[in-house]
């Protein structure tokens, strides 16, 4: 179904009470995947053999995962770091969403966005991942 409408990303629900934003891949022939961590392994209490039970819904996210408030507000407050993000591929996007997302303080979860809006404006929209994590060392150190 997915791979008939060119779907790949999917809002998965597992065991009816963890819920997240996922890729859908190809196994090479007609088997599809998505990837687990072990942290969503750990939070189901799973084991090898263990029964899953999976939904897989359309994600209808403008990124493929809830986007941070902190980078909501970046955008409404920095017109340059709102285009420069846009005009990156949809997985940087993810990929610096995510960065953000998983950090639980909020006051780390802020700096980390601006982390990113600097670097971004700072190399003209060129993301430069080396750079970008020695700017957040940098950051965190100050």
């Amino acid at each position: 179904y997915f791979k008939k409408r060119k779907q790949k990303r999917l809002l998965v629900t597992l065991n009816k009470s963890l819920q997240f934003h996922a890729a859908i891949n190809s196994a090479g022939n007609e088997y599809f995947f998505i990837f687990m961590n072990s942290e969503r392994t750990k939070k189901l209490k799973l084991k090898e053999g263990s029964a899953l039970s999976v939904m897989l819904e359309n994600d209808s996210s403008d990124y493929g995962m809830p986007l941070p408030a902190e980078f909501a507000e970046l955008f409404e407050t920095d017109e340059n770091f709102n285009m420069l993000f846009h005009a990156l591929t949809p997985g940087k996007q993810r990929s610096l969403i995510y960065i953000v997302d998983k950090v639980k303080s909020l006051e780390k979860r802020a700096i980390k966005a601006i982390v990113i809006a600097e670097h971004l404006k700072q190399h003209n929209g060129k993301l430069d991942f080396q750079i970008l994590n020695q700017a957040f060392k940098d950051a965190n150190n100050t």
